[in-house]
C-alpha cells in the first residue's frame, strides 16, 4: 500500500542563509578533549560511514575520531576557522551532536536509563528481570531497522541539478521475534528513483535518519560560518562550489541515503528550494519528534486523503510511538502553513498538529526527564558514571529547547564535552574475568581507559544474552 507525490527533490541553489555561530574563543573554550586510542565501536545507536572517520559510543559517551590526531584539535582551537581546519570541526561537531541528542532529548534519556537498568540486571545476575535487557537491546537494533528493510537496486550517480531523484512513500509491516510479519508493527519508507525512473533504492525513515539529519546540519552550519569570514569576493565561489560540489555529492548519493533521506522529505513535503533552510528545518522538526512526550504523540491527527491507502497502520506507528512517520506526519500538517508564509514559525508547527504550545510541552519533557534521572538515581551502581550525562542533558535541553533553536550547540557544552578519542594516543588495556566483572560493586571514580574496559565487558554480556534467546 503507498501514495505518491511524484516530483523531484527540490533544491534550487539559488538562496543561502549564513546561521552564525560563537565566536572563536568560545569556539576554542568548547574543544576540551581527553585522549586515548579508538580500539572498536562498543554498540550501533548512530549512524557511521562505511568507512569510519568518526563515531559516537552511547555505551561510553566517548567520541571517536579515527582521522584527526591530537595535534589536529590543538590547531582547530588556535585558529578554527581556516580552510585546513573547518573540516576537522564539522567532524567533531558532527559528533558532538550526536552525543547532544542522546543526553538531551526524551528520547535520549529513555534510551540511557534502559541501558542503566539492562547493565545493572546483568552485574547482578538478576535472572528474573533479563527480560528487561532483552528489551532495551530491541530498541537499540530498531534504530536502524537492521539491514534488511533498506533495499538497493540500481545506483546511478547524480552530477547535475537537472538530473536529480524522485521519490515515493510507502508504508510497511516489521517483522516479530519469530519471524512472522507484524500488522500492528508498521514503517514508513521512502523510495527513491532516478530522473528518467529507474528505481534506486528503499529507505525507512528511522530514529538513526533523524539523528543524521541533526548532525549533518551541524556541519552544514559549521561550514556556512566558514564562509561567512571569508572576503565578500571569496564568499560567491565557495558558495557556488559547496552547493555544486559537496552538497550535490552528500544529498544525491545513494551511498549516504541514511543520512540524507530526512532533509529530503522535508524540502520536498514543504517545497522548500534553498538547501540551507532545508536542513535547518529538517533539524528543528526532527529534534522535536525526538522530544514529544507519547500521550501528545497519539492526538496528532492523520490527513486522510492523504493516508487513506495506510488505514489502520497510521494510527498503529502513532500507537508505537514510531519516530519516522512522527517526522513525516508533521512534515506534512504543517506543510500547508509553511508553503504559504516560506517562514519556520514552531508555533505555527505545533498548532497544525494539536499539539500544546512550546513552553507546556517544555514542562512535560523536563518533569519526565526528572523522573528518569530520579529513577536513575535508584540504580545500585553505575550512578556515578550516568547520572552526570542526564543531568548535563536536562541542562543541554533546557537551554536549547524542544527544537534545539534557543541557542547554539556549542555554547551550552562549554566545560561539559562529551570525552574525545583521537587516533595517535595510547591506552593501558584489561579485559575482565566474569567473575571479576561480576564483583566490582560500586563503580565509581573510574578512569577514562578503565571506563572504557568495563562499559565494553557489560555490553558484550548484553549482547551475548541477546544472542543466546532461544538457543
Amino acid at each position: 500500500m503507498s501514495f505518491s507525490n511524484k516530483f523531484s527533490c527540490g533544491y534550487g541553489l539559488t538562496t543561502f542563509k549564513y546561521y552564525h555561530i560563537a565566536n572563536d574563543l568560545t569556539l576554542a573554550a568548547s574543544i576540551q578533549t581527553h585522549f586515548m586510542p579508538r580500539l572498536k565501536q562498543i554498540g550501533k545507536l548512530f549512524p557511521t560511514l562505511k568507512r569510519v572517520v568518526a563515531s559516537y559510543d552511547p555505551a561510553t559517551f566517548y567520541i571517536y575520531l579515527e582521522d584527526i590526531a591530537e595535534a589536529d584539535l590543538l590547531k582547530i582551537r588556535a585558529n578554527p576557522f581556516t580552510s585546513a581546519n573547518i573540516e576537522h570541526i564539522k567532524t567533531l561537531f558532527h559528533e558532538i551532536r550526536h552525543y547532544v541528542d542522546h543526553v538531551a532529548t526524551l528520547w535520549g534519556q529513555r534510551l540511557i536509563l534502559e541501558y542503566l537498568k539492562s547493565a545493572n540486571i546483568r552485574l547482578q545476575g538478576d535472572i528474573a528481570n533479563f527480560k528487561t535487557i532483552i528489551k532495551y537491546k530491541n530498541q537499540e537494533n530498531q534504530l536502524f531497522y537492521a539491514d534488511y528493510y533498506t533495499e538497493e537496486y540500481n545506483y546511478t550517480p547524480v552530477d547535475r541539478m537537472d538530473r536529480r531523484w524522485q521519490w515515493t512513500t510507502t508504508s510497511g509491516i516489521k517483522f516479530d521475534a519469530q519471524g512472522i510479519s507484524d500488522e500492528t508493527q508498521p514503517i514508513p519508507f521512502v523510495h527513491f528513483k532516478s530522473f528518467d525512473n529507474v528505481p534506486l533504492m528503499r529507505m525507512p525513515i528511522s530514529i538513526a535518519s533523524l539523528l543524521e539529519t541533526n548532525s549533518t546540519s551541524e556541519e552544514v552550519k559549521w561550514h556556512m560560518a566558514y564562509i561567512s569570514q571569508l572576503s565578500e569576493t571569496e564568499q560567491p565561489f565557495q558558495v557556488k562550489y559547496y552547493g555544486n560540489e559537496t552538497l550535490l555529492k552528500l544529498l544525491y548519493n545513494q551511498d549516504l541515503a541514511l543520512y540524507n533521506v530526512a532533509v529530503h522529505l522535508a524540502a520536498n513535503i514543504l517545497h522548500i528550494s534553498d538547501f540551507i533552510e532545508a536542513f535547518h528545518i529538517s533539524s528543528a522538526i526532527a529534534t522535536l519528534t525526538l522530544n514529544l512526550p507519547n500521550n501528545l504523540v497519539k492526538n496528532i491527527p492523520v490527513k486522510d486523503e492523504k493516508f487513506k491507502a495506510w488505514g489502520k497502520r497510521c494510527q498503529s506507528m502513532l500507537d508505537n510511538n514510531e519516530h519516522g512517520f512522527i517526522y513525516f506526519l508533521l512534515l506534512e500538517n504543517y506543510a500547508p502553513i509553511y508553503r504559504q508564509s516560506k517562514k519556520f514559525d514552531i508555533a505555527e508547527l505545533l498548532r497544525s498538529s494539536n499539539l500544546p504550545d512550546e513552553n507546556t510541552i517544555t514542562e512535560q519533557v523536563l518533569s519526565e526527564i526528572d523522573i528518569i534521572i530520579a529513577e536513575a538515581y535508584q540504580q545500585p551502581n553505575l550512578k556515578e558514571v550516568f547520572i552526570p550525562h542526564l543531568e548535563n542533558g536536562r541542562g543541554f535541553f533546557k537551554d536549547l529547547g524542544i527544537c534545539f533553536k534557543n541557542t547554539f550547540v556549542e555554547k551550552v557544552i562549554l566545560g561539559k564535552t562529551p570525552t574525545t578519542i583521537c587516533n595517535d594516543t595510547d591506552v593501558e588495556m584489561k579485559s575482565y574475568r566474569d567473575a571479576e566483572l561480576f564483583t566490582l560493586r560500586p563503580i565509581k571514580g573510574l578512569s577514562i581507559s578503565e571506563w572504557y574496559n568495563i562499559s565494553a565487558a557489560i555490553n558484550t554480556k548484553l549482547t551475548q544474552l541477546y544472542e543466546v534467546r532461544g538457543v
